[in-house]
């Protein structure tokens, strides 16, 4: 009978084939929206933004996040 090695499946530990990486996020659980922004003001992202932050590629979280810290503070210059 030949020998050979099983490969890895999901019921062994550590190798979870429905694990999904991290979603990046600016979120500090301070959750309130600037009536004159429209932007929350925990981490200066808009409605729309934060509605389909989980269906964005990380390559559009990412380009988001770039901006952020600009809209926090144009939120504190007012």
């Amino acid at each position: 009978m030949p020998s050979y090695t099983l490969p890895r499946t999901a019921i062994e530990p550590g190798n979870d084939v429905n694990a999904q990486p991290p979603i990046s996020t600016p979120c500090i659980n301070v959750c309130a929206i600037d009536a004159r922004s429209g932007l929350c003001t925990g981490c200066a992202r808009s409605l729309e933004e934060i509605a389909r932050w989980s269906r964005l590629t990380e390559r559009e979280r990412r380009a988001v996040m770039e901006t952020l810290p600009a809209r926090l503070a144009a939120m504190l210059a007012k």
